[in-house]
């Protein structure tokens, strides 16, 4: 299981750093969704995608999801839980 958190916060940071289009992130997770860190890892992205055109035009907006996926994927990396909140978000 921290083998797929990791790998999940590898996908988040590529995606955050522009490496690797969410969408292809997103067929790269492991199948384990039982997980609920990285079931709300995989909604965060899904809202990361929908929210495209939002980021485009508002910087802060922007900036403020950017830090948000950082900060999940930092979290993911580590193989550590979500925090509760974050999980009851998705």
């Amino acid at each position: 299981m921290i083998e797929h958190r990791k790998k999940v916060g590898e996908l988040l940071r590529r995606v955050r750093l522009g490496e690797l289009p969410v969408r292809e992130a997103l067929l790269s997770f492991p199948d384990d969704m039982s997980d609920k860190s990285i079931m709300a890892s995989y909604h965060a992205l899904v809202h990361y995608e929908a929210d495209e055109d939002l980021r485009n035009r508002d910087s802060l907006y922007a900036e403020e999801q950017d830090d948000y996926i950082e900060f999940l994927s930092y979290i993911m990396d580590r193989g550590e839980d979500l925090p509760e909140n974050i999980i009851k978000s998705y």
